[in-house]
């Protein structure tokens, strides 16, 4: 399929755009264009208008009914649909749902945790436990066997990419 280069089929002379300003001011100050426009009123016309105008009892006389563009049945309708809104808006919002311990789902904090989603590493935490603050963390009284940490480790820990470290 060959590419073909899209126009538009209008067409500039060569060096239309460099000598565009030029052009132009040249064509201005040359004695081509027009000095008057054509049209003219009479001598005085603007002087007499209104005294012409009020003359005519078709136009001074008649009165002239004048509609809004709004009318004060619409003003209210806005009015009302606006309070009613507002109305919702203030009284329809969203309950604070307490939370406690039995709604945490562990397996998404968890996932959340391995996918990298975290930014604290161990130097963070550690940094916002004070020393006297023991009473959050949980210490396990019963410790963990070297077989079983190795069974854990073999279970769970990739060795290539302890290798490329």
């Amino acid at each position: 399929m060959d590419k073909q280069k899209h126009t538009s089929g209008f067409k500039v002379p060569k060096d239309y755009f460099e000598a565009f300003e030029e052009n132009l001011f040249t064509t201005l100050a040359s004695e081509e264009l027009p000095k008057e426009t054509g049209f003219a009123a009479p001598k005085g016309y603007f002087d007499t208008l209104e005294d012409t105008l009020l003359q005519h009892p078709e136009i001074s006389g008649k009165e002239v009914k004048v509609r809004l563009l709004f009318s004060n049945k619409i003003k209210y309708a806005v009015a009302i649909a606006a309070s009613i809104v507002l109305v919702v808006l203030l009284f329809n919002q969203n309950k604070a749902i307490p939370l406690d311990i039995s709604s945490v789902d562990y397996l998404a904090i968890e996932n959340y945790i391995n996918a990298g989603e975290l930014d604290f590493d161990v130097y963070d935490v550690s940094s916002l436990l004070s020393e006297n603050d023991n009473s959050s963390l949980n210490y396990e009284t019963e410790g963990i066997s070297e077989e079983n940490m190795e069974s854990y480790l073999l279970e769970t820990v990739d060795e290539s990419i302890l290798l490329n470290e």
